[in-house]
Protein backbone atom coordinates (compact mmCIF):
# COMPACT_ATOMS: atom_id res chain seq x y z
CA UNK A 1 0.00 0.00 0.00
CA UNK A 2 1.08 3.10 -1.39
CA UNK A 3 0.20 4.70 2.10
CA UNK A 4 2.31 2.40 4.65
CA UNK A 5 5.40 3.05 2.18
CA UNK A 6 4.86 7.12 2.19
CA UNK A 7 4.35 7.30 5.68
CA UNK A 8 7.03 4.85 6.67
CA UNK A 9 9.63 6.88 4.56
CA UNK A 10 8.12 10.06 5.83
CA UNK A 11 9.00 9.24 9.54
CA UNK A 12 11.99 7.58 8.83
CA UNK A 13 13.26 10.72 6.90
CA UNK A 14 11.74 12.99 9.77
CA UNK A 15 13.62 11.26 12.36
CA UNK A 16 16.79 10.37 11.00
CA UNK A 17 16.81 14.58 10.22
CA UNK A 18 15.92 15.35 13.41
CA UNK A 19 18.08 13.48 15.45
CA UNK A 20 21.17 14.91 13.07
CA UNK A 21 19.99 18.62 13.55
CA UNK A 22 19.96 17.84 17.42
CA UNK A 23 23.34 16.07 17.44
CA UNK A 24 24.76 18.97 15.28
CA UNK A 25 23.20 21.29 17.64
CA UNK A 26 24.76 19.62 20.89
CA UNK A 27 27.99 19.08 19.42
CA UNK A 28 28.42 22.31 17.99
CA UNK A 29 27.83 23.87 21.42
CA UNK A 30 30.08 21.97 23.27
CA UNK A 31 32.71 21.68 20.62
CA UNK A 32 32.32 24.69 18.33
CA UNK A 33 32.84 24.56 14.34
CA UNK A 34 34.45 20.91 14.80
CA UNK A 35 31.10 19.88 16.34
CA UNK A 36 29.70 19.35 12.80
CA UNK A 37 31.74 17.42 11.70
CA UNK A 38 31.85 15.07 14.78
CA UNK A 39 28.21 14.76 14.86
CA UNK A 40 28.19 13.77 11.39
CA UNK A 41 30.24 10.84 12.01
CA UNK A 42 28.54 10.20 15.25
CA UNK A 43 25.18 10.07 13.64
CA UNK A 44 25.78 8.36 10.63
CA UNK A 45 27.29 5.10 12.54
CA UNK A 46 24.09 5.66 14.34
CA UNK A 47 21.93 5.76 11.97
CA UNK A 48 23.42 3.41 9.96
CA UNK A 49 23.84 0.66 12.40
CA UNK A 50 20.54 1.00 14.81
CA UNK A 51 17.79 2.90 12.06
CA UNK A 52 19.21 0.88 8.50
CA UNK A 53 20.71 -2.50 9.68
CA UNK A 54 20.04 -3.57 12.50
CA UNK A 55 16.20 -3.48 12.65
CA UNK A 56 15.85 -5.06 8.67
CA UNK A 57 18.00 -7.87 9.63
CA UNK A 58 15.98 -8.15 12.57
CA UNK A 59 13.26 -8.29 10.68
CA UNK A 60 14.34 -10.71 8.56
CA UNK A 61 15.71 -13.29 10.81
CA UNK A 62 12.36 -12.98 13.01
CA UNK A 63 9.87 -11.96 10.26
CA UNK A 64 6.93 -12.76 12.26
CA UNK A 65 7.71 -11.19 15.55
CA UNK A 66 8.99 -8.45 14.18
CA UNK A 67 5.33 -7.83 11.90
CA UNK A 68 3.38 -8.08 15.34
CA UNK A 69 5.86 -6.02 17.35
CA UNK A 70 5.53 -2.88 14.93
CA UNK A 71 1.76 -3.18 13.30
CA UNK A 72 0.18 -1.31 16.15
CA UNK A 73 2.89 1.41 15.90
CA UNK A 74 3.02 1.65 12.17
CA UNK A 75 -1.10 1.69 12.10
CA UNK A 76 -0.50 5.03 14.32
CA UNK A 77 2.25 6.61 11.89
CA UNK A 78 0.01 5.81 8.52
CA UNK A 79 -3.00 7.46 10.55
CA UNK A 80 -0.54 10.55 11.74
CA UNK A 81 1.40 10.61 8.29
CA UNK A 82 -1.59 9.89 5.68
CA UNK A 83 -2.47 13.43 5.05
CA UNK A 84 0.96 14.68 4.76
CA UNK A 85 1.93 11.87 1.97
CA UNK A 86 -1.25 12.05 0.14
CA UNK A 87 -0.06 16.19 0.17
CA UNK A 88 3.33 14.91 -1.37
CA UNK A 89 1.64 12.52 -3.67
CA UNK A 90 -0.13 16.16 -5.13
CA UNK A 91 2.89 18.30 -5.11
CA UNK A 92 4.99 15.33 -7.17
CA UNK A 93 2.22 15.12 -9.57
CA UNK A 94 1.96 18.50 -9.97
CA UNK A 95 6.02 18.89 -10.39
CA UNK A 96 5.51 16.45 -13.31
CA UNK A 97 3.25 17.73 -14.95
CA UNK A 98 4.99 21.62 -14.78
CA UNK A 99 7.80 19.38 -16.69
CA UNK A 100 5.70 17.84 -19.37
CA UNK A 101 4.88 14.65 -17.34
CA UNK A 102 1.57 12.90 -17.03
CA UNK A 103 1.35 10.71 -14.09
CA UNK A 104 -1.72 8.36 -14.62
CA UNK A 105 -3.44 9.20 -10.87
CA UNK A 106 -3.79 5.42 -10.44
CA UNK A 107 -0.34 4.47 -10.56
CA UNK A 108 1.73 4.05 -7.71
CA UNK A 109 4.27 6.99 -7.33
CA UNK A 110 6.07 5.28 -4.66
CA UNK A 111 6.78 2.01 -6.71
CA UNK A 112 6.64 -1.00 -4.07
CA UNK A 113 6.94 -3.82 -6.61
CA UNK A 114 10.62 -2.58 -8.14
CA UNK A 115 11.89 -2.27 -4.42
CA UNK A 116 10.75 -5.38 -3.39
CA UNK A 117 12.42 -6.96 -6.75
CA UNK A 118 15.35 -5.43 -6.63
CA UNK A 119 16.04 -6.15 -3.14
CA UNK A 120 15.11 -9.65 -4.17
CA UNK A 121 17.50 -9.86 -7.28
CA UNK A 122 20.12 -8.07 -5.11
CA UNK A 123 19.93 -11.00 -2.13
CA UNK A 124 20.02 -13.78 -5.08
CA UNK A 125 23.34 -12.37 -6.04
CA UNK A 126 24.83 -12.56 -3.06
CA UNK A 127 23.39 -15.60 -2.11
CA UNK A 128 21.24 -14.77 0.44
CA UNK A 129 18.15 -15.81 -1.69
CA UNK A 130 17.59 -19.11 -3.36
CA UNK A 131 16.41 -18.97 -7.00
CA UNK A 132 13.08 -20.65 -6.22
CA UNK A 133 12.53 -18.37 -3.54
CA UNK A 134 12.96 -15.50 -5.41
CA UNK A 135 11.19 -16.69 -8.58
CA UNK A 136 7.83 -17.45 -6.35
CA UNK A 137 8.18 -13.95 -4.55
CA UNK A 138 8.11 -12.19 -7.38
CA UNK A 139 5.49 -14.23 -9.07
CA UNK A 140 3.16 -13.55 -5.62
CA UNK A 141 3.71 -9.78 -6.90
CA UNK A 142 2.45 -10.28 -10.44
CA UNK A 143 -1.00 -11.96 -9.45
CA UNK A 144 -2.77 -9.15 -10.12
CA UNK A 145 -1.61 -9.34 -13.62
CA UNK A 146 -3.17 -12.90 -14.13
CA UNK A 147 -6.55 -14.05 -14.78
CA UNK A 148 -8.33 -17.26 -13.56
CA UNK A 149 -10.34 -19.36 -15.97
Amino acid sequence: NERLIGSVLLGNNLVNILSTSLATSLFTRVLGDSGVALATLVMTVLVLVFAEVLPKTYAITNAETAAARVSAPIRIVILVFSPVVSAVRMFVRAVLRVFGVQADPNTHILAVREEIAGALNLGHSEGVVHKEDRDRILGALDLSDRTVD
